[in-house]
């Protein structure tokens, strides 16, 4: 899902078809009051994946909007990449590279450009980062170049808020991370590259107000236990919160009043106190729901927010995440 205002977003899903994998888009103008069928982007579907996995899509505007996805019968890499700039009525490929180099890691949009991480682009075996500005295609990329770890569970995050940005670089423990200013991406030092601690989670409340979770790393043996940490300078520092944290987390999110949010075994979990306490405010179990293993949780206001399942549950709330009820969206 991917939200540009208060009032208008866009969910990409499927479908059922007969033979293949069919998507569907959506998208609303009215706060998800009501929702219309839009045009998906053309991705070429392999009846081989049951689920969504790679499918992804990210708006800057009302216009300007991406969306990729995998699929290993396309040859290649199996990356597909596509952009609109009409809201998404009409979808074209886009490309970093010669076809069959390059995979999509990361994508995000802010402040008039669109940025993407990626491997195999360059004859670099680390990650690269492009941007363009959102109106165009014209990608460029940044000197700097990301970890490609050996660790087998490759991973990245990258998080964006107003023109500044972090990118945390994963595999079975924190590798390295960037941040963007002005003058564009720099070497950055993530929280969690402590030895003994996972994949760092970030979520960004404000530019200067960063939320870090680092869970225990389960190939380690004296492992310290997972860990809250909180940057009050746009990540230059973390100080560590002490509280109870939810018996694992994935997902981690926050909304713009500072509340964090994540997805637990029992369903989603919701910190009103900055981390110090918990409490279960969605439980999936009610719904024969599996939390799903990565960020599906996010907010357009203090109040507004929404959050999706694997199997395609839409849930909003508009109390600032006390409480949760079932979107529906078009059965055609």
């Amino acid at each position: 899902m991917s939200f540009v205002s208060p009032t208008t977003g866009w969910v990409l899903g499927e479908s059922p078809c007969s033979a293949r994998r069919c998507f569907a888009l959506f998208k609303t103008v009215d706060g998800g009051v009501r929702w219309s069928t839009a045009t998906a982007p053309p991705f070429s579907a392999s009846p081989a994946f049951a689920e969504l996995g790679f499918a992804t899509i990210r708006f800057a505007d009302g216009d300007d909007g991406w969306a990729w996805d995998y699929n290993e019968e396309v040859g290649g890499s199996g990356y597909q990449l596509f952009v609109t700039h009409d809201g998404g009525t009409v979808w074209v490929p886009s490309s970093l590279g010669p076809p069959g180099r390059w995979g999509i890691v990361a994508l995000g949009a802010a402040s008039g450009h669109v940025w993407v991480v990626t491997f195999g682009s360059t004859a670099s075996d680390n990650y690269s980062i492009f941007g363009s500005p959102v109106h165009e295609d014209a990608w460029t990329p940044s000197p700097l170049t990301l970890e490609l770890g050996a660790g087998g569970a490759p991973g990245l995050q990258i998080i964006l808020a107003s023109d500044l940005g972090w990118i945390v670089d994963t595999d079975r423990g924190t590798l390295a991370g960037a941040s963007l200013s002005n003058e564009g991406w720099a070497a950055w030092t993530p929280p969690c590259k402590q030895r003994g601690y996972g994949d760092a989670e970030l979520a960004v409340i404000s530019t200067n107000l960063l939320v870090a979770y680092c869970p225990a790393n389960l190939f380690f043996t004296d492992a310290p236990p997972p860990a809250l940490y909180v940057s009050t300078d746009g990540g230059k520092s973390f100080e560590h919160v002490t509280g109870t944290l939810p018996s694992s987390v994935t997902g981690l999110a926050a909304s713009p009043s500072g509340a964090l949010f994540c997805y637990d075994p029992r369903g989603m979990a919701a910190s009103f106190d900055g981390g110090a306490t918990w409490q279960t405010v969605l439980d999936l179990a009610a719904y024969d729901e599996t939390p799903p293993p990565s960020a599906g949780i996010a907010f357009v206001t203090q109040a507004v927010g929404y959050a999706t399942t694997l199997s395609g549950q839409l849930f909003k709330t508009v109390d600032g995440g006390h409480h949760w009820q079932t979107v529906s969206l078009p059965s055609d």
